[in-house]
């Protein structure tokens, strides 16, 4: 490792009593060169203490057959928060059930009480992705959201940058009672992307398909799409996310529930690629 290499510890709950730690092939305030993958290699250490050096994979699927165990290749925590990172309801819930199947005999369940003074939050976190400036992003999963309550302001999946303090880009609800789906950007991001002509409501109480392809920059060449059962309801252009960074985390679920409302989100056939995905 170079004199110039820094070390950051980032929190992974697969490997929680010793976190995982990414060598950074570069200086403080120096401008990143993606072009090689293997630059960002996860350094990390098994409860044996043997070194483990993971690759970072952009190709993922989960449907919620074999439970939610953390694992490598698996999701790597689930995360039961209100507001920072301050516990969360009691009530708040991350579990497979079969209540509700799009296919197999699992999906996930994720559950929020009310609560009218903060945010909950209930959902799963998986790391050690690469998407980089130049990249494409797709993110593909069926969503049941029952009841008629109102899902404005209810947050279902993240796509963030670690190493930028969780900064990314989120898709929530909007309108009157949340009927409809937007990409929210956190600062530093560009423009938020919201369906302004001609909306499409989002279905309750069925499976909804939910795809969504960022090609992603941090000036105004980026590219949102964001198809809802195979409809495209938004096709923009400009910069979705920070400039010299990478996304290299999601989180699927209730990522924020800031409806103030009880909700539960089901979630299955989950699939993340840098490759599109029919």
């Amino acid at each position: 490792m170079s004199r110039r290499t820094r070390v950051l510890l980032i929190s992974v709950g697969v490997i929680a009593s010793v976190g995982m730690l990414i060598a950074r092939p570069w200086g403080r305030g120096q401008p990143l060169d993606f072009s090689d993958p293997d630059k960002f290699l996860v350094r990390t250490t098994d409860g044996s203490g043997k070194e483990l050096v993971l690759k970072r994979v952009n190709d993922f699927a989960s449907d919620f057959e074999t439970g939610i165990a953390r694992k490598i290749e698996g999701w790597h925590q689930t995360l039961t928060l209100s507001s920072g990172t301050k516990s969360g309801n009691a009530a708040n819930r991350v579990e497979t059930t079969t209540e509700q199947v799009h296919s197999g005999e699992f999906s996930l369940k994720t559950y929020t009480p009310k609560d009218p003074n903060d945010l909950q939050k209930a959902t799963l976190l998986r790391e050690l992705f690469f998407f980089p400036p130049g990249s494409d992003c797709w993110y593909s999963a069926w969503y049941f959201i029952p009841g008629q309550a109102s899902i404005e302001n209810l947050f279902i999946f993240d796509l963030e940058a670690t190493q930028n303090h969780g900064l990314g880009r989120r898709l929530m609800f909007t309108g009157r009672n949340g009927q409809y789906l937007m990409l929210e950007g956190k600062r530093s991001t560009g423009p938020q992307y919201a369906q302004k002509e001609n909306p499409v409501a989002f279905p309750r109480n069925q499976w909804v398909h939910v795809k969504l392809h960022l090609h992603l920059s941090a000036s105004g060449d980026g590219k949102v799409e964001l198809w809802q059962d195979g409809k495209l309801v938004l096709d923009k252009q400009g910069a979705n996310m920070p400039s010299n960074t990478f996304y290299d985390r999601i989180e699927v679920g209730q990522t924020a529930n800031t409806t103030h409302q009880e909700q539960t989100v089901y979630v299955d056939d989950v699939r993340v690629s840098d490759k599109p995905i029919e």
